[in-house]
């Protein structure tokens, strides 16, 4: 159950995304020089409209509601989410990786190149997700080396034996030639059906490094997919996304809805 305070701290954080620097210390200010929540409505503003004056109205009533919160201290939280949310905006970097044919519009990067490079920076994890996955021997002999300097190599994969359409079957694979990584699946018995009975696989394609670098891409750890195919993707270098894709993969393995085999 939400703590009022906790419904108190994700007005700020709600509220500081939806508006700009400027305006945060302008409310902070406001915030510090009244005499407490009990006078919260003098915060109202009318030069606020839309989604800001939504937020504005749901953090004075959060402040309401919490205990003991003095002006002062709800302003310095103000101005620090604020900081830190302009700082995790400054530090993510997007990159789109497009392998196909070249116009000129956008720069071409093979997405075996984007891939190669995360392994061989991971210095803690990596985790990789894909939907088919074929021998390559150039990301197995970057995962081996992961592996051989300490880094933890996870791999959640759609298998032939457990509703698959790969020829090959890439759990026995990647278990005989990754020792020491970890390879999960989605049980059938955790999957969803259709009226017929048919069942779910794991399609989505992504690779996650260090919980700071994501990868997320069309292209299956395929060697057509990753050298000749036409794939698109998205690189993100820090912020929030990297972090969030790696806790739900954790979510994922502590709820056993996905499993080591």
């Amino acid at each position: 159950m939400t703590s009022n305070r906790d419904e108190l701290l994700n007005s700020i954080a709600v509220l500081v995304e939806r508006l700009h620097d400027d305006r945060v210390v302008q409310l902070a200010n406001k915030v510090a020089g009244i005499g407490g929540s009990d006078e919260a409505w003098k915060l109202n503003d009318a030069t606020y409209s839309g989604k800001s004056e939504e937020s504005l109205s749901e953090f004075i009533e959060a402040w309401k509601k919490a205990e003991n919160i003095e002006p002062k201290e709800l302003a310095l939280a103000l101005m620090a989410a604020s900081r830190t949310a302009r700082l995790i905006e400054r530090r993510q970097s997007i990159e789109v990786v497009w392998t196909g044919p070249e116009t000129g519009e956008m720069p071409v990067r093979r997405t075996e190149q984007v891939l190669l490079q995360m392994i061989d920076d991971a210095k803690e994890s990596i985790f990789l997700v894909s939907f088919v996955a074929y021998p390559i021997p150039a990301v197995e002999e970057a995962l081996r080396r992961a592996i051989e300097r300490g880094v933890s190599v996870s791999l959640l994969i759609e298998s032939e034996g457990i509703g698959g359409c790969s020829p090959i079957d890439p759990v026995a694979r990647f278990k005989k030639e990754l020792l020491g990584a970890n390879i999960y699946h989605w049980p059938v018995e955790n999957k969803q059906r259709d009226e017929n009975g048919k069942t779910g696989v794991v399609h989505a394609k992504c690779a996650v490094v260090d919980r700071n670098i994501s990868f997320l891409t069309s292209a299956n750890l395929t060697e057509a997919a990753l050298e000749r195919n036409m794939e698109m993707g998205l690189l993100v270098r820090g912020g929030f996304t990297p972090w969030l894709i790696s806790k739900h993969m954790d979510a994922l393995i502590e709820t056993k809805q996905i499993r080591l085999i």
